[in-house]
């Protein structure tokens, strides 16, 4: 049965950035395929009345298909939608969170406004993980763990491939996290040891502070970028999203930044405001405190939710990994701030949340889509919402 052909023709784009076509009552998820296109799909899992299948053959193009941007796309995992018409980009991501929202709240007529940067479409990415295994330095393929080789990637900033250039042949069998500054000669290089891989002196002993021989952080657009902690995969377009964020928090004196990281969006707020940040990353809690005079604190989701009720905010912010926030959300219905801004990479689990506080009685005012992640289904998205 799995090696029968099957011919779908793909209806609409659905979460996870998968084309879906229906054919005798089952569901047919697709990667790579778009509305409008017929494909010959082989199966490669199936559940209840759920097929999943790669494209064999396509029998007929949707007229928003344009021409693979590498020779990897199709089976690479990097860029699902690179194959894609831009503008038909974005209007599936903001049909995406429109279906998501709907979800949540029936009947919700939300203006979503969607923010992009059509200037830098191609290698944005400053911040990548490349998988080694002793014999291939690169990205995993789509839906498993083999590597492949990526030397000419369309999202990885040059400088990074750069690096990258360096690195290959040396029999490295480990995830190597590589971060660049887009607009210097820096990077951050982790795990620290493949330094040793590198013979550019020009990186060494500047901005830092561990007294080891390599660079442990740099500033970028206020904000330190410390090695081996979380940044945004993008710290080009992260602009877009620092600069909505503090237009939101604008008239807010007192701010509780959850999962701040290294202060994201609170690091360079105006001196006058009260700001209170928390992570469970000690190192960019650190960077924070040193780059700021706010009061930024190492701590877990226990200590944040402490915090939640601690005092009463004018605004709390929550960027939470892509799980979600499910174990704050409960102390967050009880807390006294006038305003939640939801930043999340996952409008799904950035839903599930929401809709605690929506059914405690949180007014959800606004969605705002930033795609940081072109030729990706994957989109940034803030929601704000008011009591």
């Amino acid at each position: 049965m799995e090696n029968t052909l099957i011919e779908v023709e793909i209806d609409k784009i659905v979460n996870g950035g998968y084309g879906l076509g229906r054919l005798n009552g089952l569901v047919h998820l697709v990667p790579f395929a778009y509305p409008g296109d017929v494909v010959l799909i082989k199966p490669f899992q199936r559940q209840k009345n759920l097929v999943w299948g790669y494209i064999e053959k396509m029998i007929k193009s949707s007229p928003n298909r344009q021409n693979p941007l590498c020779t990897q796309m199709g089976s690479c995992g990097g860029c699902m939608w690179g194959m894609l018409d831009y503008k038909k980009q974005i209007e599936y991501k903001k049909q995406l969170i429109e279906e998501n929202i709907l979800s949540i709240k029936e009947n919700e007529k939300l203006n979503i406004e969607i923010l992009y940067d059509v200037t830098n479409l191609y290698h944005y990415r400053t911040r990548v993980i490349y998988h080694g295994d002793g014999k291939t330095l690169g990205f995993y393929k789509f839906h498993s763990r083999k590597i492949m080789d990526v030397s000419k990637c369309i999202i990885t900033h040059k400088k990074i491939e750069n690096i990258r250039n360096k690195l290959i042949n040396k029999n490295i069998n480990k995830n190597v996290y590589i971060t660049i500054n887009p607009d210097a000669y820096e990077f951050l290089i982790y795990p620290t040891n493949i330094h040793k891989y590198i013979s550019n002196k020009d990186n060494c002993k500047k901005n830092n502070t561990n007294n080891s021989k390599y660079q442990d952080f740099f500033i970028y657009d206020n904000v330190p970028i410390v090695n081996g902690c979380f940044s945004q995969n993008s710290l080009i377009l992260n602009k877009m999203l620092r600069s909505k964020v503090k237009e939101l928090l604008q008239n807010d004196e007192k701010i509780l930044d959850l999962y701040c990281g290294s202060g994201n969006f609170t690091v360079d707020l105006d001196k006058k405001k009260n700001v209170v940040g928390i992570d469970i990353d000690q190192n960019a809690i650190k960077k924070a405190k040193e780059c700021s005079n706010f009061s930024y604190i190492s701590g877990n989701e226990d200590k944040m939710c402490k915090y939640l009720i601690k005092e009463n905010w004018d605004t709390v912010i929550l960027d939470p990994p892509r799980t979600g926030a499910k174990k704050i959300i409960p102390y967050l219905t009880q807390t006294k701030t006038k305003k939640i801004i939801y930043i999340s990479c996952d409008p799904v689990t950035m839903c599930r949340d929401a809709k605690v506080l929506i059914q405690k009685g949180w007014d959800l005012q606004k969605v705002i889509g930033i795609d940081m992640f072109p030729h990706t289904p994957h989109i940034e998205s803030i929601m704000v919402l008011i009591k």
